[in-house]
Parts: C-alpha cells; sequence; structure tokens
C-alpha cells in the first residue's frame, strides 16, 4: 500500500490541479490536464505589419483560453503565470539579448497589484536564460484598456504611451498577456527603435484574431 501510495502521489501530487478545472490530474507544463488541454487552440500564423520582426502565441483566444487569462490577471492568480509561459515556444532562429514586458501605467499596476507581463517574462527568461529587462520600456501615459476599446480605435489608443531607454544594438523580445490587433506591441517597438533597438519580436500566452498592425510606422518613427 505504502509503494501504491507514493506511486500515486508522484502521478497526481497533492496541489498538482488544473490551472481551468481545478481538478487534481497528470498535468502537461502548462499546468492543465488532458481535458482542458484539449479544450485549447494553438494560434493561428501571428502578422503584424511595420517594424515587429516576428511574433508568436502559445493559444488562439477562445473561451477556454479567455478563463485561464481573466483569472491570471484579474483574479490575483499570479502562479498561473508559470503555466502560461509554459505554452509559449521561440523560434530557434530569434537571436534575443533581453526580453521586456509590456508596462503597465503605475496607476493601473498599483490597482491591480501587479504587471501579468512582467510574471509571463520572467519565467520566459528564466527557461531560456535571457535577461529580462522591465526598466527599458515605461507607460508614460495613462490609457483605456484595450480590451474595452474598439478594433481602429486601439492604435490611437496607445499612440504615443510608452517611451524607452537606450537599448542601442540590443534584439528586443517584447512580451504580453493576449496580442490582439497588434497596436500596443507597435507602440511599444517604436519607442524601442527610436532608443536604438535592432530587431523586435513578439511573444503572448494568447492571439485574439488576425493583427491589423499600426499604419505609417516608419513615418512615426521618423518623428
Amino acid at each position: 500500500m505504502k509503494l501504491l501510495s507514493a506511486f500515486l502521489n508522484a502521478l497526481y501530487p497533492d496541489g498538482a490541479a488544473c490551472l481551468l478545472c481545478n481538478r487534481n490530474a497528470r498535468l502537461d507544463r502548462r499546468g492543465l490536464c488532458r481535458n482542458c488541454r484539449e479544450s485549447l487552440e494553438p494560434a493561428s500564423e501571428i502578422r503584424i505589419d511595420g517594424i515587429i520582426s516576428g511574433a508568436v502565441a502559445a493559444m488562439a483566444y477562445n473561451d477556454a483560453a479567455a478563463q485561464l487569462i481573466h483569472g491570471f490577471k484579474y483574479g490575483n492568480k499570479r502562479y498561473m503565470g508559470c503555466g502560461l509561459a509554459g505554452g509559449i515556444d521561440l523560434p530557434e532562429g530569434w537571436r534575443i539579448d533581453a526580453i521586456v514586458p509590456v508596462p503597465l501605467h503605475p496607476k493601473r499596476e498599483k490597482e491591480r497589484g501587479y504587471n501579468q507581463s512582467v510574471i509571463i517574462a520572467g519565467e520566459l527568461g528564466r527557461r531560456y536564460d535571457i535577461p529580462v529587462r522591465p526598466r527599458l520600456l515605461k507607460r508614460i501615459r495613462y490609457t483605456e484598456m484595450q480590451s474595452v476599446t474598439a478594433g481602429k480605435d486601439r492604435r490611437e489608443n496607445v499612440r504615443g504611451a510608452f517611451s524607452a531607454r537606450e537599448c542601442r544594438g540590443r534584439n528586443i523580445l517584447l512580451v504580453d498577456d493576449v496580442i490582439t490587433t497588434g497596436s500596443t506591441m507597435v507602440e511599444c517597438a517604436i519607442a524601442l527603435k527610436n532608443a536604438g533597438a535592432g530587431r523586435i519580436y513578439c511573444a503572448a500566452a494568447a492571439y485574439a484574431g488576425h493583427a491589423e498592425g499600426g499604419q505609417n510606422e516608419r513615418q512615426i518613427l521618423q518623428n
């Protein structure tokens, strides 16, 4: 009985609950049981026009993914960041010097208590042995949440909302929880490029649709 108990504890350890259904089960590296894993869908190819050299996401933003993201982002379930980051695989060809999480405005971070993108970035940094540099990028203007902003208004909502420290020649991986139109990523990339960055890549836990990207990125970069 002791041997059987030890085997079961190893297979289904206490506290090893699925992030989505909260049942004890054998979990994958994202912290999901088999049934919940099958409820998620792989993200489609992400294309963000302009100055983004490549973008990946762990999953498509369906109902199951939305439940995961909502709990992580608004439910103070910071531990979910490990599982969400676990589903993100960076292409071998990407040469990244620093990981930069998309920053929150200080007011919003104070209200929420944490920046969910910092948690995901930290997990990716540990797995790929890449330094995380959250101070390279700063949100300098308070904006409405992108999730409540209509598609074409998203770019205007975040236009000029970020500034970056000098990062000449560094290839940067931008990390966020969700990519929708790509507007936030493009504005972050513009700030980093103006600070001297090399290539800009993006990674997120979920992808919520076809990226519209930004318009006139090169013109904005020069201004």
